[in-house]
């Protein structure tokens, strides 16, 4: 009854019941409690600053449903990674009649970011049973269980969410900066570009490496080849950000063709294989 006074999604007439899971995070400025209750009209979950508040009666927590879930739903497991603010929520149907849902849920906003369905083998529905993080390897392991076998599926901890520049000479030798998160510094990182080529990454920070773009014989002008990263054992992402791949281009002429060393004039190249971009 005292929690439920101050989660302003528990009353009275749909109260939570039950708490699923508690997860206690330990960050730089802040330690917090992460957890998830059940009620009838589905999952809440609740996230405590003790930084902010040493109890539930100095402060109000922060609280938000979990889209999707109701009272045919519960929850399985719950992790967190302190690297990306995010909790990864299980839930799954009580009659298993669905396969379990995973749901990435940033931990700033409550609000989820990411989901996966576990997979319908056959007429066997794949529950999962217990999850956790290697915040090391920046891995996350589910076991799941499907037709009474049980089955251990691996996840990244981390992303590629945008590349500089977008295109690359097909020559090869453009360096590439790669936009991410959930990395840890590693001396085994590789970009992997389309199916077959890699190069070696440097690391710059947790949010950015470098690596060269190696030679490739077509263009890939349209579609565009992905860039995936791997921290080690040829894991790689499966984030699809794409790289255009274009040919060298090729200048025909230049007007005026000399000019005054000490005196700036504007120059009109003329050839093939240019490309409008902002600089």
């Amino acid at each position: 009854d005292r929690l439920n006074s101050l989660l302003p999604a528990c009353s009275d007439v749909q109260p939570c019941t039950s708490c699923g899971a508690i997860s206690i995070i330990h960050e730089n400025t802040e330690d917090a409690l992460f957890f998830v209750m059940e009620s009838p009209s589905g999952l809440l979950m609740v996230w405590v600053n003790f930084t902010l508040a040493a109890n539930f009666d100095t402060g109000s927590p922060q609280s938000s449903r979990l889209e999707g879930t109701g009272a045919d739903t519960r929850l399985t497991a719950v992790a967190t990674d302190t690297e990306t603010r995010s909790a990864y929520v299980v839930v799954t149907s009580y009659v298993l009649t669905q396969p379990s849902v995973v749901y990435k849920v940033n931990l700033t906003s409550l609000q989820p970011y990411g989901v996966m369905r576990m997979q319908n083998r056959g007429s066997a529905v794949e529950t999962v049973q217990s999850i956790s993080t290697n915040i090391a390897t920046r891995r996350l392991y589910i076991l799941s269980n499907v037709g009474g076998q049980p089955l251990l599926v691996t996840l990244l901890l981390f992303d590629v969410l945008s590349i500089d520049p977008p295109v690359a000479d097909m020559e090869g030798g453009t360096l590439i900066t790669a936009k991410a998160q959930g990395l840890r510094k590693s001396g085994g990182i590789v970009c992997r570009f389309g199916v077959g080529l890699s190069s070696n990454a440097t690391w710059q920070s947790l949010t950015e490496i470098v690596c060269i773009a190696p030679y490739v014989n077509t263009t890939s002008e349209c579609k565009g080849e992905a860039l995936e990263l791997s921290l080690m054992d040829d894991l790689y992402t499966r984030n699809s950000v794409r790289l255009r791949r274009i040919p060298r281009p090729v200048i025909m002429s230049l007007n005026p063709n000399r000019g005054f060393a000490s005196t700036p004039q504007w120059v009109l190249v003329e050839g093939y294989g240019f490309l409008a971009v902002p600089t």
